[in-house]
């Protein structure tokens, strides 16, 4: 299975343009919460990142301060979704 997003800050490059959503309301949270708990029920072996190959080691960084607990998510796809999801247990 494949399953792609929006860019949750859109700031304008994503093919659909959407309306900014606040991804950290305590409303988005859950939702988000509900669905990569059901994703990760899919037993999902890879996560993958749209990102430039040249901010891989700064997101590889923050990625391993956020499973430390030390990294705040921000307003993007790549925390609210590709740091959470790997770690939900199956």
């Amino acid at each position: 299975m494949l399953f792609g997003t929006f860019h949750f800050s859109n700031p304008g490059r994503g093919y659909v343009k959407s309306e900014f959503i606040d991804v950290l309301s305590p409303e988005n949270q859950d939702y988000l919460e509900e669905l990569t708990s059901k994703l990760a029920n899919q037993s999902p072996t890879h996560v993958m990142l749209e990102c430039d190959p040249s901010q891989q080691g700064k997101i590889n960084k923050k990625f391993i301060s956020y499973l430390a607990g030390k990294h705040q998510l921000a307003i993007n796809e790549k925390n609210n979704w590709d740091f959470v999801l790997p770690r939900k247990p199956a």
